[in-house]
């Protein structure tokens, strides 16, 4: 008896080692349509395919063994298209945002479909109105079309100037979704006091921010959180 005991856990052994080379095999395909449909170019397609679809294969095989969907780090992925080729860096940003981050999102959505929520993802209205409401709860509050935090001597001021949706899919562990977002914010300091040298203190702090930006007032970046749904409000948390 111990003898087939054994021997029935080797062959399950050898069935879940099989199954997974051929989900393995199945994400390198997949990884490989997927830098072959959005590369604009045969020339393009040839550096990435070879250098960045492996490791989207092994990443994708590695969520699905884990549970878990986060499968790259907030830019990991377009960090490691743009060094296979930095002088497509323009290109790979354009194909990245729109064919490589999507189908990537459709890939996950069919591994972890039984994680579904049970209701839609968040419009970008929903999704700005809850990065919103979160940093009312971190203490600030509305003043002059920004958010404000400060005291009787001066404070600071963070402006949302545009805020874009960029994808969501459903989590891969937890409730909710994870979505990505395109904003340009503004942060600036003020003065709360009647002196001069406050206004000076102010405005030195400014310069030093806009020297932070690269001389600018404002920053675009590309945002990531997840979304879910309490008491009919969408709630984002960090990733």
């Amino acid at each position: 008896m111990r003898v087939l005991f054994v021997g029935f856990l080797s062959v399950l052994a050898i069935c879940g080692v099989s199954r997974a080379i051929a989900q393995t095999a199945n994400f390198t395909q997949q990884a490989t349509d997927l830098i072959r449909v959005c590369a604009p170019s045969e020339n393009l397609r040839l550096k990435l395919e070879g250098s960045v679809g492996g490791i989207i294969a092994k990443k994708l095989a590695g969520a699905e063994a884990a549970g878990e969907g986060d499968v790259f780090r907030d830019g990991e992925l377009l960090g490691l298209l743009v060094q296979a080729s930095p002088k497509d860096a323009p290109l790979i940003y354009q194909m990245y945002l729109n064919c490589v981050q999507p189908n990537i999102d459709k890939i996950l959505g069919s591994i972890f479909s039984f994680y579904d929520p049970g209701y839609p993802e968040p419009t970008e209205a929903e999704m700005r109105l809850a990065l919103e409401m979160a940093m009312e709860e971190r203490g600030a509050s509305r003043k002059d079309g920004g958010f404000v935090v400060e005291n009787p001597l001066n404070g600071m001021k963070i402006s949302i100037y545009s805020f874009q949706k960029d994808s969501c899919r459903v989590a891969g562990s937890g409730s909710g979704y994870d979505c990505t977002f395109i904003v340009e914010t503004g942060l600036s300091a003020f003065s709360n006091e009647s002196s001069d040298a406050g206004q000076d203190h102010a405005n030195a702090v400014n310069q030093l921010l806009q020297l932070f930006a690269g001389g600018r007032t404002s920053a675009r970046e590309v945002g990531r959180k997840r979304f879910f749904k309490h008491d009919g409000a969408w709630i984002s948390i960090d990733i």
